[in-house]
C-alpha cells in the first residue's frame, strides 16, 4: 500500500503537464486564428483597401454624407478613356465610380459669362441650373473660367472625382466643348469615367458645308444639324444658299430671284442664333460669278455670252455694271443677317477662264479688263 501512495504524486504531475500542454496548444490556435482574421481584414499587406478585392465598398459611418466618406480606391478598376467623337487628347485614369446625372444634381458656375453653357448642359441632362454658387455638393457639375494665359481658348480640363464634375477653360468656348464631352460620356445611361481629361481641338477650323441651293432643307432640319455639329465640336457651318438650281433665302432687294422653297429671314436669324449658342459661326455663300443660274433666270440679260452669242450656263457677265450691282445689293442686304464675319463668294468654275483663247471667246471681258 505504501508503494501506491508513492505513485500518486507522479501521476498527478503527469496530468498537470498534459493540461498545461493542452492549454498552450489552445492558445496557439486562438492566436493563429486572430492573426489570420486580422490579416484577412487588412488585405495581407497592411493596407485598408484590400477588402475591395471582393467588390465590396466600405459604408460611410453613420451620420456622414457620401462626400465626407473616404474615397474608395481598389474598389474600382482604373478608369478608361471616354469614348467620344472626336476622341479626347489626354485622359489620366483614376479609381472611382465616375459620375452619372441624377435627379437633384446641380449645374453651377463661377462666372456669369458661363450662364449659357450652364443652362444648356443642365437642360440636356435633366439637372438644375443654380447659377453662381460657392458651396460644393455631391453630384455637382461646376463650370469655371481659369486664368491660363497663352493657351488655346478652345481647350478645357474636365475632372471627375469624388462624385462631382468640374470643367474649366480659359474661355467659354473651351468650357462648352468640355460639356460636349460630358454629354457624350453619359449618353444613353453611360458614366463619365473617374479621372482628368485634358483636351483641345486638333484643327482651328472645323467646318461643315451644307448645300441648300441644290436641295431645299427645312429650317427645323438645319437646326437639328446645328445641334449635332455643336456636340461634335465643329465651329463653322458653311451655308451655300445660291446656285443654278435655287436661291433659298428671302430677299427684299431682289425678291424676283428667290425660289419658291426658301428660308425666311426670321428662320435664318434663329439658325444663326442657335449656331452662336453652340460656338459655331455661320459662313454664308453666294457663289459668283459662276453658279448664278437662279439669279440669271430672273435677269437673262446679264448672262455671259460668247462672241458667237452662245450663253454660258450659270455665268454672269461681269463686264456689265448691272451684274456687279445685283451682287452688291445682295451682299449689303445680308450683311446684318450673318454677323459672324467671313463671307464665301465662290469664284470657282468661271467658264471664261477655261477657253483656249479667252479674249477671242469673250471680247467684252477683255475690254473691261483693260479699262
Amino acid at each position: 500500500m505504501s508503494q501506491h501512495r508513492r505513485r500518486g504524486p507522479a501521476k498527478q504531475v503527469k496530468q498537470r503537464q498534459v493540461l498545461v500542454v493542452a492549454m498552450a496548444v489552445a492558445l496557439v490556435v486562438v492566436a493563429a486564428g486572430v492573426s489570420l482574421g486580422l490579416w484577412a481584414v487588412s488585405g495581407g499587406d497592411g493596407g485598408p483597401e484590400a477588402r475591395s478585392s471582393q467588390g465590396r465598398t466600405a459604408a460611410a459611418p453613420h451620420g456622414t454624407s457620401p462626400e465626407d466618406a473616404p474615397s474608395p480606391s481598389r474598389s474600382y478598376a482604373l478608369s478608361k478613356a471616354p469614348q467620344t467623337i472626336p476622341a479626347v487628347r489626354e485622359h489620366t485614369a483614376a479609381r472611382g465610380p465616375g459620375w452619372r446625372p441624377a435627379s437633384g444634381n446641380r449645374v453651377v458656375v463661377d462666372d456669369p459669362a458661363l450662364a449659357d453653357e450652364g443652362r444648356l448642359i443642365a437642360g440636356e441632362l435633366g439637372l438644375t441650373y443654380e447659377g453662381e454658387k460657392d458651396d460644393r455638393r455631391a453630384g455637382d457639375v461646376r463650370l469655371t473660367l481659369n486664368e491660363d494665359k497663352g493657351v488655346n481658348p478652345e481647350s478645357y480640363v474636365m475632372t471627375v472625382r469624388g462624385g462631382r464634375v468640374e470643367i474649366s477653360g480659359p474661355a467659354d468656348a473651351g468650357v462648352f466643348y468640355g460639356t460636349r464631352t460630358l454629354k457624350q460620356e453619359v449618353h444613353d445611361g453611360g458614366t463619365a469615367p473617374e479621372g482628368v481629361v485634358r483636351d483641345e481641338p486638333a484643327k482651328a477650323q472645323r467646318g461643315f458645308m451644307l448645300d441648300i441651293a441644290r436641295k431645299n432643307f427645312t429650317a427645323g432640319w438645319i437646326e437639328d444639324r446645328v445641334r449635332e455639329l455643336g456636340d461634335l465640336k465643329f465651329n463653322q457651318l458653311g451655308l451655300h444658299f445660291s446656285d443654278d438650281q435655287g436661291f433659298r433665302i428671302e430677299s427684299d432687294s431682289h425678291p424676283e430671284i428667290v425660289s419658291q422653297q426658301h428660308l425666311t429671314k426670321a428662320q435664318v436669324r434663329k439658325i444663326v442664333d442657335l449656331a452662336e449658342s453652340r460656338h459655331i459661326t455661320v459662313v454664308p455663300e453666294i457663289d459668283s460669278p459662276g453658279h448664278l443660274g437662279a439669279v440669271l433666270d430672273a435677269h437673262p440679260d446679264l448672262q455671259l455670252r460668247t462672241a458667237q452669242g452662245s450663253a454660258v450656263q450659270g455665268a454672269i457677265d461681269i463686264s456689265k455694271p448691272e451684274s456687279a450691282d445685283i451682287v452688291d445689293d445682295l451682299l449689303n442686304e445680308y450683311a446684318d443677317l450673318f454677323p459672324g464675319g467671313p463671307w464665301h463668294l465662290g469664284g470657282d468654275e468661271y467658264q471664261a477662264l477655261v477657253r483656249s483663247d479667252p479674249e477671242a471667246s469673250f471680247p467684252q471681258l477683255a475690254a473691261a479688263a483693260r479699262e
